[in-house]
């Protein structure tokens, strides 16, 4: 369940939400949909954890906002623009999201070479 309550957040001068509320049961699938500027994006980012509102209430399977690490255990986002650093291995790449997903360095390391292995996704030869 995601609770939304009060949520208001302001960048700079630009009020990107005011007020706002959102009540998603369990189970369910709901989307986003409004002209560019009303807030879907920084909905998003607050529920993900990326970015802090400046009041509200916010929980996730009945998690606080402010516990962000448990909340991004539960969750998946695929980013607007998703997008891949061109300078990083397949291996680095996986490792920065496990990191940020509150994996410890070995724990990451192991499971990041486990899935390379299974996607056969490791070093390509020319």
């Amino acid at each position: 369940m995601i609770t939304v309550d009060g949520l208001f957040k302001k960048y700079g001068k630009t009020q990107a939400l005011n007020n706002a509320s959102l009540h998603v049961s369990e189970g369910t699938i709901h989307g986003l949909i409004g002209p560019n500027g009303s807030g879907k994006s920084t909905t998003i980012k607050i529920l993900s954890t990326l970015v802090r509102p400046n009041q509200g209430e916010v929980s996730i399977g009945g998690v606080p906002l402010k516990k962000g690490r448990a909340i991004r255990q539960q969750i998946g986002v695929v980013p607007e623009t998703p997008r891949l650093h061109e300078y990083l291995t397949a291996h680095e790449e996986i490792m920065s999201y496990a990191r940020l997903s509150g994996l410890g360095r070995a724990r990451a390391r192991d499971r990041v070479s486990a899935v390379i292995k299974q996607l056969d996704i490791g070093m390509v030869q020319n």
